[in-house]
């Protein structure tokens, strides 16, 4: 009886005005080969957060997405909620 865990990137989603990214990370405990529980986490790339883009893995889709513009207009608005 060998356990394992294994975890795996999953959706990638584009959310918002200022497109944030969400990626979803499934793990899944493996008994002998057969997935015996899994669960998804999801962890959010603010817009202009090209670190956490770096940390997900989709650093490619922030370059493309987020332009000096939308960090702009994002940065803004969040300046105008404090």
């Amino acid at each position: 009886m060998a356990l394992t865990e294994r975890k795996t990137q999953g959706d990638i989603n584009i959310v918002s005005d200022v497109k944030h990214i969400i990626v979803t990370e499934i793990t899944e405990i493996l008994k002998d080969g057969v997935v015996i529980s899994s669960e998804s986490s999801n962890t959010m790339a603010e817009c202009g957060n090209f670190d956490m883009a770096d940390t997900l893995g989709v650093r490619n889709i922030a370059d493309v997405l987020w332009t000096a513009e939308l960090i702009a207009a994002h940065e803004a608005h969040t300046a105008s909620l404090d």
